[in-house]
Order: C-alpha cells, then structure tokens, then sequence
C-alpha cells in the first residue's frame, strides 16, 4: 500500500494529466490537494468557479488480486468480466460521494490505469452505472489510454469537441 505522500504525489500528477486531457480550462495555481472527507483536489475552472474533482482507478482490487496471483504463481487467476468491475466501482464512488464535505460542485474522473478498456466499452457501462440512480456528481470523466483524450460521460448534454470539454452553449 502506498503511504500518504506517495498517494497525494500520484493524485496530482493524475489530475495535472487530465487537466491536459480533457481541455477543461483549470486556472493556474489554484490546484489543492484536499484530504477526506472532501475531494481529492480542488479548483477554480475558468467560468465555474471552485469544482471538487475525485480521482478513481477503475481497476477492481479483485481483478488486481487475480493479475497479481497469476504473474506470482503462474496459475490462471479468476475471471471477472471489466464492465463488472467498473460497474462495481461505479456504485461505490456513488456512495461514497453522498459523504463529501464541499460547498462546491464535484466531478468524478475515472482512470483505467493501464488496462486497455476502450471508450465503446468503458463509456457505455459508466453511463449506465450512473443513469438511473442520483448521484453527487455534476460530471464523471473517463481517462482512457495514455495520449488519448478525456471523455465526460454525464452529463450527456456537455458538447464534445474532438472528445474535448466544452461548455454547451446555451
């Protein structure tokens, strides 16, 4: 397990990508690093004001146990389809938000850390993890494969441009 200012390092490196990302225009300098029971980083986007942004791996710690087992023993670990365990991560990001501390909207980003799950897979199964029951999220991103762009999932009416954040014109 990784100690609390190797996490933090992690989570802003993370978020400095996704800000590259996902073209959200994230003024310099206001980027904090926030500890629980708020988000994990805050900031003041061009236009919005202060957002909350919650960084999550979408690799399931079973899926990670069973990779782990298999590279160990060299036996065949237990199966478990991906959009099973982004389903389950999903959910529990959900419940987890109903708890947060902030007087400010909050994404949620979504980064597949390595494994190859593509947008048509990844994109459809967060969206449905998120549809039908409320949530404390304003948006939920996916951050796919490195060099790829950040997709917003929800909400749906959010324009993309090139996969690119931009504020739907009202």
């Amino acid at each position: 397990m990784r100690d609390s200012k190797q996490q933090s390092e992690d989570e802003l490196r993370i978020f400095g990508l996704f800000v590259e990302r996902s073209g959200l225009p994230v003024v310099p300098g206001s980027i904090e690093k926030r500890n629980p029971p708020n988000p994990d980083i805050r900031c003041i986007v061009d236009g919005e004001g202060e957002i909350g942004f919650e960084l999550s791996q979408l690799c399931h710690e079973e899926v990670r146990s069973s990779i782990a087992k298999s590279l160990k023993t060299g036996e065949q670990g237990e199966f478990m389809r991906l959009p099973d365990a982004v389903t389950r991560i999903c959910k529990k990001k959900r419940k987890q938000g109903k708890q947060y501390v902030a007087d400010y909207p909050i994404d949620l980003v979504l980064c597949s850390e390595g494994l190859v799950l593509p947008p048509s897979s990844a994109v459809p199964t967060i969206h449905c993890a998120f549809l039908n029951d409320p949530n404390p999220f304003q948006r939920v991103w996916f951050m796919g494969e490195l060099g790829e762009p950040c997709l917003c999932v929800l909400p749906w009416n959010v324009l993309l441009s090139g996969w690119r954040y931009e504020r739907a014109v009202q």
